[in-house]
C-alpha cells in the first residue's frame, strides 16, 4: 500500500497529465487555467526545465493546428533524443539540450537565445505559451550583455563561497540576466503570454521558480548591490559583472531595471501553477484514506538537514504509535531537505535526499 500510495502521488504530478488538464484548444480559442483566450494567429511555445519534453509534447497535442512552432530546452538524455531528433521524433518543436548535471553551459545558453528570439518575434494576436519546470533556471542561462556566461557563473560561485542564501543569489542573478525577472514576458509584448508552471520550490513563489521569467520582479539593482556588499564580495566579482550592477543601480549605460508590478509589458502575461507538492500530497492522502487509514498532510514545507528531519519524523511516528497504537495512520510530508556531502571528496552512496531520509527513519524505527 505504501508503494501504491507513493506511485499515485507521483503520477498525480506527471507533466503530460498536468498540462493536458490545464490546456485545451478549439474554435480559435485557447483555454488555459480556466481563461478563454482568442488566438487569431495561433500559439508559439517555449519550454525549459527537466520536464520540458513531456510538457511540450502534451501542449503540442492539445494545441493541434493552432501550434505555430516552439523551442524546447532540456538536459541531454535518451529521452531528449527520442523526443527531439531523428525521423520519428515526437516533437515538432526544435529541441536544444544543455546544462548536463544541472550546470548552465554554452549549449543551454544557445537554447535560451532561441527562446528569447521566439518571444521577440511573437506579435499582436499571438500567444506565447511558456512551460516551466524544475531546473528551468539552469536551462535558460542568458546573461545580459556585456556579461558573459563564464563571468556570471564566476559571480555565482563567489557569492556562494561568501555564504549567499538562495534568495540572495536569485536577487543578483536576475539582474545579470536577459530573460529572468520578468524579462522573457516583457520581450514578447504585445503578444499574450501564458505560463504553465511545475513548481519545484517550497511555497510556489512565482518570482523564484526558474528566477521568474514571466512575472514581475520584486527586487532591484540596488538590492543586488546590497547583497554583494553585505557579503563583502565586491572585489570577488568579475569587473564586468560589478560594472553592470553599478550601472543598473545608477540608471546609467542603458542598463534597464527588471520589470515591476504595473509594467505595461507584463499586462498581458499570466502565470499559472499547474503542479506542486500539494497536489501530490493530497493524492497520497486520498489513496491511503480509501484504504482505511486516517490520512493527513502534516507539512508541505519539510526543510533543513536530512538527518535532523529524519529524527523529527521518527519521533512523530513514535508519538502516534504511543497515543493510539491500534489506529491506522498515514502521515504525508513534503518538502526539500539537504544532505551534507563528505568533506574532501570521500565516498558517497547512491540515491537522493528522499531515499536518505526514508532509510534513516527506517533505522530509527527498527523493532518498533
Amino acid at each position: 500500500l505504501a508503494l501504491r500510495t507513493f506511485r499515485s502521488a507521483v503520477d498525480a504530478v506527471g507533466p503530460e497529465r498536468l498540462v493536458s488538464d490545464a490546456l485545451s484548444c478549439s474554435g480559435g480559442i485557447l483555454r488555459a487555467g480556466g481563461e478563454d483566450i482568442p488566438i487569431p494567429h495561433g500559439v508559439k511555445m517555449a519550454a525549459f526545465g527537466k520536464a520540458s519534453l513531456r510538457m511540450a509534447h502534451a501542449a503540442e497535442c492539445g494545441l493541434g493546428a493552432a501550434f505555430k512552432g516552439g523551442v524546447v530546452v532540456a538536459q541531454p538524455s535518451p529521452e531528449a533524443e527520442e523526443y527531439g531528433s531523428g525521423p520519428d521524433k515526437r516533437l515538432a518543436s526544435e529541441v536544444h539540450t544543455g546544462a548536463a548535471g544541472n550546470l548552465p553551459d554554452a549549449a543551454a545558453e544557445a537554447g535560451a537565445r532561441r527562446v528569447l528570439l521566439l518571444a521577440q518575434e511573437a506579435g499582436e494576436g499571438e500567444v506565447l505559451l511558456v512551460l516551466i519546470s524544475g531546473g528551468g533556471s539552469a536551462l535558460l542561462p542568458l546573461p545580459a550583455p556585456p556579461v558573459t556566461l563564464l563571468e556570471k557563473l564566476a559571480a555565482t560561485k563567489a557569492l556562494v563561497q561568501a555564504g549567499a542564501s538562495i534568495s540572495q543569489l536569485n536577487t543578483v542573478r536576475k539582474h545579470l540576466s536577459a530573460v529572468k525577472g520578468g524579462r522573457l514576458a516583457a520581450a514578447a509584448y504585445p503578444a499574450r503570454v501564458v505560463a504553465l508552471i511545475l513548481s519545484d520550490v517550497i511555497g510556489d513563489p512565482l518570482d523564484v521558480i526558474a528566477s521568474g521569467p514571466t512575472v514581475p520582479d520584486t527586487t532591484t539593482f540596488g538590492d543586488a548591490l546590497s547583497v554583494v556588499d553585505r557579503l563583502g564580495a565586491r572585489d570577488k566579482l568579475p569587473p564586468t559583472v560589478l560594472a553592470h550592477l553599478l550601472a543598473g543601480a545608477a540608471g546609467e549605460g542603458g542598463v534597464s531595471e527588471t520589470p515591476k508590478v504595473g509594467d505595461e509589458r507584463l499586462s498581458r502575461a499570466r502565470s499559472i501553477i499547474v503542479g506542486s507538492n500539494r497536489i501530490a500530497a493530497l493524492r497520497a492522502t486520498e489513496i491511503a484514506g480509501a484504504a482505511g487509514f486516517d490520512a493527513r498532510v502534516h507539512t508541505l514545507c519539510l526543510q533543513g538537514d536530512t538527518a535532523s528531519a529524519a529524527s523529527l519524523v521518527s519521533a512523530m511516528a513514535r508519538g502516534f504509535l504511543a497515543a493510539e497504537p491500534r489506529k491506522r495512520v498515514c502521515v504525508v510530508l513534503a518538502g526539500e531537505t539537504t544532505v551534507a556531502m563528505p568533506a574532501g571528496g570521500g565516498p558517497v552512496g547512491t540515491g537522493g535526499r528522499c531515499a536518505h531520509l526514508a532509510l534513516l527513519v527506517a533505522t530509527h524505527l527498527a523493532g518498533v
